[in-house]
């Protein structure tokens, strides 16, 4: 298991739609670029770094998560929709998710 953490900052508006910005150390890039990035694509494994286990996570049919690096803020941003599943893949894979929004407690 991972001994990393990744935190929920900020939800901002872009070009793109909602997005939820996560401040993460530059370890969990492989585990965000890994999560599929639409609906009809698998997952990316040519993303995990040699040596990481394959995550033992199942993302649901519908799941799609854009995701880009903001060098600005110096942080990931992914799809607001999105956040919910990826909290519990990254859970799933041992990364401690804290959320400085209140985002996480709704449903």
């Amino acid at each position: 298991m991972s001994e990393l953490q990744i935190t929920v900052t900020e939800i901002v508006e872009t070009d793109f739609g909602e997005k939820v910005q996560l401040d993460t150390p530059y370890e969990a890039k492989q585990y965000i670029t890994y999560m599929p990035w639409q609906a009809s694509d698998t997952v990316n494994s040519e993303e995990l770094e040699a040596g990481t286990i394959t995550p033992d996570y199942e993302f649901s049919p519908n799941f799609g998560c854009h995701h880009s690096w903001n060098p600005d803020d110096y942080v990931w941003e992914i799809d607001r929709e999105s956040i919910h599943q990826a909290v519990e893949y990254f859970e799933s894979v041992g990364i401690e998710v804290i959320d400085e929004t209140g985002l996480l407690l709704t449903a």
